[in-house]
């Protein structure tokens, strides 16, 4: 599943990495599938 997450969303991950990267490691995308948009 986080493989699936990360392909799926890596050109959002290329645009804020740092800022993704601190949001993955508080709050799993596993549990909390809504982060992916923080800024929406």
């Amino acid at each position: 599943a986080l493989s699936a997450w990360k392909s799926l969303f890596e050109p959002f991950n290329n645009k804020s990495r740092g800022n993704f990267k601190t949001i993955q490691m508080t709050c799993p995308p596993e549990d909390h599938p809504y982060i992916v948009t923080p800024k929406n």
